[in-house]
């Protein structure tokens, strides 16, 4: 877990949620969408030796919330499938299964957001909270950029 601080803004956090494996389902990121749009964060993607991890970013509490809202949305996926699949036979595809569940999860997230931002107070926290993760994934990224471009420089034959 990271905190970084400017005195002149809110303090913002990134935090790793679980891994995903080497091979990452596509329900799982729909589902990273909806954590997003629920708790106000931004996540992106790392890849660690064939691992893969989806970083959460955004204020210290929304963070915690996002890393395990998303843990409790993979469980309950698969958790469904399987309950399906019991009472319904083994024809379920499970990867059709979860993408549906991921899609009916973020439709929700997102029409009970837009209900949300109809009141003027609970719409400014949302504003802050975006605020604070979409800045915070735009230094991220530059850091990785200028890391990416020194690692190229440092490998990049010398002119004699």
């Amino acid at each position: 877990m990271h905190v970084l601080e400017d005195p002149d803004q809110q303090k913002a956090e990134k935090h790793w949620g679980e891994s995903l494996g080497c091979r990452v389902a596509p329900h799982k990121y729909l589902l990273a969408n909806a954590v997003n749009c629920q708790h106000d964060v931004e996540y992106y993607r790392i890849d660690d030796w064939g691992d893969k991890y989806l970083v959460f970013l955004g204020l210290p509490a929304n963070v915690k919330m996002a890393v395990l809202t998303h843990a409790f949305w993979c469980a309950m996926a698969h958790a469904s499938y399987r309950a399906a699949r019991r009472n319904h036979g083994s024809h379920l595809n499970a990867h059709d299964y979860k993408q549906g569940f991921a899609e009916n999860i973020l439709s929700r997230v997102r029409a009970a957001k837009r209900e949300a931002t109809n009141d003027p107070s609970v719409a400014a926290l949302i504003r802050i909270g975006s605020e604070v993760a979409s800045s915070f994934l735009l230094v991220v990224a530059a850091i990785a950029l200028t890391g990416a471009v020194l690692r190229l420089k440092r490998r990049a034959p010398r002119a004699s």
